[in-house]
């Protein structure tokens, strides 16, 4: 390699470590103050129950719960509350050093397909940033995502390594690598396929006869097909791909008067709005409000900071783009459709800026990335261009400011939440303390979130974070405007799910920040409890379930 080329990789090494060093950077202001969110509780009392039992019945309860479709992320979950029970820092750390990984590697890949150093690194920045992956790098329930990320990152490299040597291990490890991604989490099926056709495509224009350059990606192909046939099997989300469910599909799509907040299904619009428009207007209200608030100081030194460090590593370099940056972006927009391919085959998805149904948005994140970067690559190439690479690392600086201030304020939420949970549940040690197993308890005067972050919204966090806390089992579940008093019981619907809690002996309604818990015996009794003049209730501002309240 000529002195050039050694340059032009330590060039490219040292880009890869500044990008994990500012994905660590951006975490900073909300990473050690995370905790356990609605499905997390859920799942950590079926392991706890599982504790009690030998070892097969611990590894059988993470194969199956949540879901014997994503057999490898019920396990990751199961070892991880196993080694550290309640205390969510180590989880969390894992979680970062996990997608820190994923930023390397996806760098790495850039490079090989054939991207300049400055492209790469700005696209690596821009998929780290986005807030499209908020969800995943605070919430436990969605840490499989990142393990799918890092495979689906490994098994494209391999099939490169194996385009580039021949070596037969490396195309096994390709294979095996995209049979994992599938066993922890399935959006990123389409990348898995995607990257087997830019492999075969490749190994066409360097020479190889177009049957011998496809034929051995069909492997690739095959493992993905199989791979969602049995999740389709074992899912209880699977839907009928019959002519109703293409039709509903079609429908979503192009509805126009699509609500993201309340309404599901892939739209065009929705797509558009949140994934572009929410993201460059997102950062301004978050400044705005941070500013408010006076919180504003540290997020914003970290932005800086991530943005100085932005600018200097693409300050030297303009963008060499292998063709106009108009077809890249709108390459980006196609690559965002695709990624949402796993739900043609089912329409459980939901579209969100800040929410937890955005992690439904990892695959598509690359192609939001490719496009932001593009339309920053349009706006350089129309200044003279010997200040093309100033022009371009500015723009993409900006873009990494506004977007660290996003994910921190997002954070901030998320972190709040946490709070308010570690200091009801300290309160149901002393205020609980009586409450015999197998009671229920109606949790009244709490807000369900926090903006994004969730406190308690459904019976099944409150049910299992009581439990835990109190060591026996407990029934709960939330006042929130999906409660109904009714003549004979209590009954909240969350997620489609009905939750029935009939009035009577083991019936109470628990008001932490009163310190009351008020037996309810009948409908009569609900009703002086809700009348009563010094009854606390929380001023919430409105929510949605996905959403939580948006910011």
């Amino acid at each position: 390699m000529s002195d050039g080329g050694d340059v032009m990789q330590r060039q490219i090494k040292a880009d890869t470590i500044w990008l994990v060093a500012i994905f660590l950077i951006s975490a900073l202001p909300y990473v050690f103050g995370l905790g356990f969110y609605t499905d997390d509780w859920d799942f950590f009392a079926h392991y706890q129950a599982a504790l009690d039992g030998s070892t097969f019945d611990f590894v059988r309860a993470g194969l199956f719960y949540p879901a014997l479709a994503r057999p490898l992320q019920g396990l990751e979950f199961a070892w991880l509350y196993k080694m550290f029970g309640l205390n969510p820092l180590p989880y969390h750390l894992i979680n970062l050093a996990v997608l820190a990984a994923c930023m390397a590697l996806l760098h790495r890949l850039l490079i090989r397909i054939g991207f300049d150093r400055a492209i790469a690194f700005a696209l690596t920045l821009a998929f780290l940033l986005l807030p499209q992956h908020s969800t995943m790098r605070v919430w436990m329930s969605t840490f499989q995502v990142g393990f799918s990320l890092l495979f689906t990152l490994v098994a494209i490299l391999a099939d490169l390594r194996w385009e580039r040597t021949g070596r037969t291990r490396w195309k096994i490890a390709s294979l095996v690598s995209g049979a994992l991604v599938l066993a922890f989490y399935e959006i990123f099926a389409p990348i898995i396929l995607l990257g087997a056709a830019l492999v075969g495509w490749r190994r066409w224009r360097s020479g190889v006869p177009m049957l011998r350059a496809v034929l051995p990606q069909i492997a690739n192909v095959v493992v993905v097909g199989a791979a969602i046939v049995l999740k389709g099997q074992v899912s209880a989300r699977a839907t009928p791909l019959d002519m109703m469910f293409f039709r509903t599909l079609v429908g979503h799509f192009i509805d126009l008067h699509h609500d993201w907040r309340v309404d599901h299904g892939i739209n065009l619009i929705a797509l558009f709005t949140v994934h572009f428009g929410d993201t460059v207007a997102g950062p301004f209200r978050s400044i705005a409000t941070m500013a408010g608030e006076g919180r504003l100081i540290a997020p914003l030194a970290a932005a800086l900071a991530i943005g100085g460090l932005a600018g200097w590593r693409l300050s030297r370099t303009a963008p060499a783009w292998p063709a106009r940056p108009w077809m890249f972006a709108l390459g980006g927009v196609a690559l965002m459709f695709a990624g949402y391919g796993t739900f043609l085959m089912s329409g459980a998805v939901n579209i969100s800026p800040a929410g937890v149904a955005n992690r439904t948005a990892g695959a598509a994140a690359l192609g939001i990335a490719l496009t932001l970067v593009a339309v920053a690559g349009m706006f350089a190439e129309r200044v003279p261009a010997q200040r093309r690479a100033a022009a371009f690392a500015g723009l993409i600086a900006i873009m990494a400011v506004l977007a660290t201030i996003r994910i921190a304020d997002i954070g901030h939420y998320w972190t709040t939440a946490a709070a308010r949970q570690w200091q009801l549940l300290d309160k149901a040690k002393v205020q609980l303390a009586g409450v015999p197993a197998g009671d229920m308890v109606i949790i009244d005067g709490v807000c369900p979130y926090i903006g994004p972050g969730i406190v308690f919204e459904t019976y099944w966090d409150s049910s299992s974070a009581l439990g835990l806390t109190l060591g026996r089992p407990i029934r709960a579940d939330v006042v929130t405007d999906r409660l109904t008093w009714g003549d004979r019981q209590v009954e909240t619907i969350t997620y489609s799910l009905a939750n029935d809690m009939p009035y009577g002996p083991k019936l109470s309604v628990w008001n932490p920040d009163r310190g009351w818990l008020v037996p309810l015996p009948d409908a009569a009794a609900a009703r002086a409890y809700r009348s009563r003049p010094d009854r606390y209730v929380a001023a919430c501002p409105v929510g949605y379930l996905n959403h939580g309240v948006p910011i």
